[in-house]
């Protein structure tokens, strides 16, 4: 009765999902290191180890639908099927221009065969059109994500490829008046297309005992380019690269119980805009990362998470302009973040969640009750069918 009554408790408090494993989250932002559900979004062939799921996630606000988005995995025979609604763009492309639509939301579909290799696509889009400067004609803005990719995975190994094609169009029509000519109508069309090429892997390399040694490493290229539908103008060009590498020790203890030690000695993101006047070089390094996760099993029905990350990273922006001596700022910082979280499992459902620290710490009001803050910063609802 217990066990119903701290479920449907939970359940019910207002609950936020901003990153989609509240589990990795509580156990100090151990992604890649420890196997989850959310693999499958970077390493796709995992997404065999997880037939027959329905995934849940819950917003940071019970009125925003924004932050809510639902997953199902259907496996049959060798083969499995996952489909993903809502989700937040894996790759979130950066627009120039964006004015009415917005591309942020995407639908993903899985299909996973020979119980090793998985393929996926996704599909985000949103459009918007207004009546121009003439009857006739109509301003529109079109906005479309394309993304496709693939992964091998094993008990020991995952590789998992991606690509995102995103495309953005704009045509404003406005009116000319010519003392001369007849009164006319112009439009100006702008456009950007992007490419970006994403590459990751994982390997548990050696096993000494109870603990096991894994790798991982991570690759990302994008570039694009961007006319604003001027002659005279030289048209916008970008890209970016990043780079990652890391390794973890997972000690288990038992089944149900283990400590994640993870260190990164480099992750490096630079990006680069170039109008032909002015080039902006953006360019963070983080050397280097630690992530330290607990997870214990406390009871049949409870699991108690608990993790911390600390980073030191540098950002350097520099600025090249013709005739000009280039401008650099740089910024050194470092960031601790620790989260502590639960899992609660009743038959055949599973809710993990992390908590809010400022409603541990505040608590809600002594004489009404209420609170501003929500009880869990994340939630996760697993149903195993």
């Amino acid at each position: 009765m217990k066990k119903i009554i701290i479920l449907c408790i939970v359940t019910l408090i207002a609950l936020s999902a901003f990153a989609q494993s509240p589990r990795l989250m509580s156990m100090g932002n151990v992604d890649g290191y420890v196997a989850d559900a959310d693999d499958i979004f970077t390493y796709p062939g995992a997404i065999h180890n997880y037939g027959n799921t329905a995934y849940a996630y819950l917003g940071q606000d019970a009125q925003d639908d924004y932050w809510k988005n639902f997953g199902i995995n259907v496996a049959f025979n060798n083969y499995i099927i996952g489909a993903y609604f809502n989700k937040p763009v894996m790759w979130n492309p950066t627009f120039m221009v964006l004015n009415d639509v917005e591309l942020d939301k995407q639908m993903d579909l899985f299909f996973g065969f020979n119980e090793s290799l998985a393929i996926y696509l996704t599909l985000a889009l949103d459009g918007y059109s207004e009546p121009g400067d003439d009857p006739d004609n109509e301003d529109t803005e079109v906005a479309m994500c394309f993304g496709l990719g693939g992964g091998y995975s094993t008990d020991k190994m995952d590789i998992g490829i991606h690509v995102s094609i995103p495309v953005y169009g704009r045509e404003t029509s406005y009116s000319v008046v010519d003392p001369v000519e007849e009164p006319r109508v112009n439009s100006v069309e702008e456009s950007e297309s992007k490419f970006a090429l994403a590459l990751d892997g994982r390997m548990t390399f050696a096993q000494v005992g109870n603990v096991d040694f894994v790798g991982k490493a991570d690759i990302m290229f994008a570039g694009g380019t961007y006319d604003d539908g001027n002659d005279a103008t030289k048209d916008k060009e970008d890209s970016m690269l990043g780079f990652g590498i890391g390794v973890a020790g997972v000690y288990n203890y038992d089944e149900n119980n283990k400590v994640v030690v993870g260190f990164t000695p480099i992750d490096m993101l630079v990006k680069s805009e170039d109008d032909g006047l002015t080039k902006e070089t953006d360019a963070t390094v983080t050397f280097p990362a630690f992530n330290i996760g607990i997870e214990s099993q406390v009871c049949k029905w409870l699991v108690l998470r608990a993790g911390m990350t600390q980073e030191y990273s540098v950002n350097s922006v520099t600025t090249e302009e013709d005739n000009e001596d280039d401008q650099v700022t740089t910024t050194w910082d470092s960031d601790f973040m620790y989260n502590m979280g639960m899992g609660i499992m009743f038959r055949n459902f599973t809710l993990d969640f992390v908590f809010n620290e400022d409603f541990l710490h505040d608590g809600p009001n002594f004489i009404t009750g209420q609170n501003t803050d929500a009880f869990a910063g994340e939630l996760m609802l697993k149903y195993k069918f």
